[in-house]
């Protein structure tokens, strides 16, 4: 009298367990397109790149486990919401999958229509108020390249190729003020010879 209702209630058991699984491969099959469509696009990437004075904010994202991520609108700015950089969109060779399993090859990462904003001054720049505090992270020896206090720079195999580039300075000193555009070139970290990193402009 009991075994039906014990089949039964196994039964109900395994459903339950199936469908919870298919629910949960369905939300890691779907996750890259809701962080893409949210607001979590930009919270994971400020954290990933946790630079005190540094923010990036993404006008809007493609990303697929099998499919090239695409950035779209790109901005970095400071702590006074200043821009520091701006890009009209980033695309990567290789899928998000391939890259998440390596992130040390990078293969091949297009930037177009970057714009550069440098704003100098008698005592440095808007650029070093952000990158420079952390200089002292990456202890290298300037004239051998060496490695010292056991400080280790890794960088990945790859090449970043910029069209379109453009440079947009003021000086606060002379009161000039300029731009450099129409910049093509290629950063290829896969020909490192002597801790040099090839950069090819055009």
């Amino acid at each position: 009298m009991n075994r039906p209702r014990t089949v039964s209630r196994t039964g109900k058991v395994f459903r339950r367990l199936l469908l919870f699984g298919g629910l949960l491969l369905l939300l890691i099959a779907c996750l890259p397109t809701l962080v893409a469509k949210s607001r979590l696009r930009n919270t994971l990437l400020n954290d990933a790149m946790a630079v005190d004075g540094l923010k990036v904010h993404v006008g809007r994202a493609s990303l697929g486990w099998f499919s090239q991520p695409k950035f779209h609108d790109v901005v970095l700015q400071d702590d006074r919401e200043e821009p520091l950089l701006s890009v009209g969109s980033i695309v990567s060779q290789h899928s998000l999958l391939e890259l998440l399993a390596n992130n040390q090859d990078l293969g091949e990462i297009t930037i177009e229509q970057p714009k550069v904003f440098l704003r100098l001054r008698d005592n440095g720049s808007n650029w070093e108020d952000v990158f420079a505090p952390h200089d002292d992270e990456i202890a290298l020896d300037q004239e051998s390249g060496s490695e010292i206090e056991g400080a280790r720079l890794s960088i990945p195999r790859g090449t970043i190729r910029l069209v379109d580039a453009e440079i947009y300075w003021e000086d606060s000193v002379s009161h000039r003020q300029g731009r450099i555009k129409d910049i093509q070139a290629e950063l290829d970290t896969t020909r490192i010879s002597d801790n040099l990193v090839r950069l090819d402009l055009n």
